[in-house]
């Protein structure tokens, strides 16, 4: 190998070396917070792997940058005629079931936000008995209900599965899915909690505080969810 060769060499290698670290340090996992925008999403499967019908609890920690005309959907797997969503209209949080005894959707508002506010939110059901919802862990809602009508949607947060317009603008951490409707006490202590994923009752739970990808499994292992056009803030 004569020298222009070997110089030749040295610079393609350092070039490559250059590109693998460059390539390295963007996918570097660091802290973060998930912000959902206009076409976010985060699809959590399909609502037969969940099994809501009977009791559930979604908690979460939102913090609304924007109040979009219309509804903004947190979470939700409504259908047509099935499913719930909690979801943001105007500067109201609300909790709708599509309940099965009245072949309608049931709930209503709950509280009023601010923007630019971290809140803790948590919404309970139990098929037969109550829809509850709680801000910052002080109930604000409690609505009698049937049950829940099944849907064929998938469970997503930061827009709706059925409407193509329901996005959030905002961010959301801590996200904790529980196979029971956790109770006043609960839900409490639940505001300033993150879990292990080992916690009796928890379906999945994502803390959503660190940017690892695109495919995100849950801290129990039993979910898989699918990240669409959500982008990290630094973290606080």
């Amino acid at each position: 190998m004569n020298n222009t060769s070997r110089e030749e060499g040295y610079t393609n290698a350092a070039k490559l070396l250059e590109e693998a670290i460059a390539a390295f340090k963007a996918n570097v996992v660091k802290p973060g917070i998930a912000h959902f925008g206009l076409g976010s999403k985060m699809n959590l499967g399909a609502s037969s792997d969940w099994g809501l019908e009977d009791a559930f609890t979604v908690e979460m920690r939102v913090r609304f940058s924007e109040f979009a005309s219309g509804d903004q959907c947190i979470i939700a797997n409504e259908s047509a005629s099935g499913g719930f969503m909690v979801r943001n209209n105007a500067n109201q949080l609300q909790f709708y079931i599509y309940d099965a005894d009245a072949n309608n959707w049931n709930g209503g508002g709950c509280c009023t936000i601010e923007l630019d506010t971290w809140y803790h939110i948590a919404a309970t059901y139990t098929a037969g008995g109550k829809m509850v919802f709680y801000l910052d862990g002080v109930q604000k809602s409690s609505v009698g209900c049937g049950t829940l009508t099944a849907s064929a949607s998938d469970l997503q947060l930061g827009t709706s599965p059925y409407y193509s317009d329901r996005y959030m603008r905002g961010d959301i951490q801590n996200v904790s899915i529980w196979e029971d409707a956790r109770t006043a006490d609960e839900v409490a202590a639940d505001v300033e909690c993150s879990f292990t994923g080992t916690e009796e009752g928890l379906m999945a739970y994502w803390p959503l505080t660190l940017n690892v990808g695109t495919e995100i499994t849950d801290e129990t292992g039993s979910h898989v969810a699918t990240m669409t056009d959500v982008t990290w803030l630094d973290a606080e």
